[in-house]
């Protein structure tokens, strides 16, 4: 998402490269990361925003010690911005900052910002909270008649790059069966980057997207051998076997209505039946 900046413009160069020193947390590109600026000071960005052609980032001054915070879990990535001095910083494809504008925290929109008590490292946060049912759910597509969740979805779950994710698929492929994953062809990645806002990045990738079913999510989790992705992959496999619970029950009841509409009023003991499986 990106809104509409209000604030003193300021030349990007001034706080220099941007370029990153260290990423800290990474997902399709760094989210978080620390850099220096032109005297050699430390500054701290997140990843809060982008569109096609750039990414928007909340930069803050840092130092050190803030950065031990953050990093062993005594920080947290709302807390973190929350600094005196605040920029937002327009990225552009080839990494150069194109825009920066004096702002501050309670500028941003809220569906913008971590959520409060929201760590750098999931480790540090309850699973159940960071990945509610509802955005794995999301995630879960229909291709090929297999309920699937896309390489880059399953990345973010898990919060590990989607190369190293596939790459444990590459070097296990004897673990990855054809009902564990497969490739998806180019017609089917357009269609997935039509449809699915969040996966617009796919269209920009070499690459074909891999697509986890439920089994191919647990062993991936199995393989990375992160206990981050081991607590993740169970509220995966309840999403997947939830989805399928509720177009069973929703299955049973157009059929059962169906049925009850061709009973009409002839057969009432039937028809209390149905209800009562209901």
């Amino acid at each position: 998402m990106m809104w509409k900046l209000d604030g003193q413009e300021l030349d990007p160069k001034l706080l220099g490269s941007l370029e990153p020193e260290r990423v800290l947390f990474e997902y399709e590109g760094p989210r978080s990361y620390v850099a220096r600026d032109l005297a050699g000071g430390l500054l701290f960005a997140h990843q809060c925003g982008e569109a096609a052609d750039r990414w928007r980032y909340a930069i803050v001054p840092f130092s050190t010690e803030l950065l031990d915070a953050l990093e062993s879990g005594q920080l947290d990535l709302r807390s973190a911005l929350g600094q005196p001095w605040l920029w937002i910083v327009d990225i552009g494809e080839k990494g150069h900052p194109v825009r920066c504008v004096r702002s501050s925290l309670s500028a941003i929109p809220e569906e913008c910002l971590p959520r409060p008590g929201v760590m750098l490292y999931p480790d540090h946060d309850p699973a159940p909270e960071i990945f509610p049912f509802g955005r794995i759910e999301e995630s879960i597509l229909l291709i090929r008649g297999r309920r699937v969740i896309i390489d880059a979805d399953l990345a973010g779950l898990y919060r590990v790059a989607t190369k190293r994710l596939n790459e444990q698929v590459k070097r296990n492929a004897d673990r990855f069966p054809d009902d564990f994953v497969f490739v998806l062809t180019e017609s089917e990645k357009q269609q997935v980057v039509a449809n699915c806002d969040h996966l617009h990045k796919l269209r920009f990738s070499p690459n074909l997207p891999h697509a986890f079913t439920e089994h191919g999510t647990l062993m991936a989790a199995n393989l990375l051998k992160s206990p981050l992705a081991a607590k993740v992959s169970v509220y995966v496999v309840r999403a997947f076997v939830k989805l399928r619970e509720f177009l069973s029950d929703t299955d049973f009841s157009i059929k059962s209505g169906d049925l009850e509409a061709q009973l009409q009023d002839d057969d009432e003991q039937v028809i209390a039946l149905i209800d009562a499986i209901r």
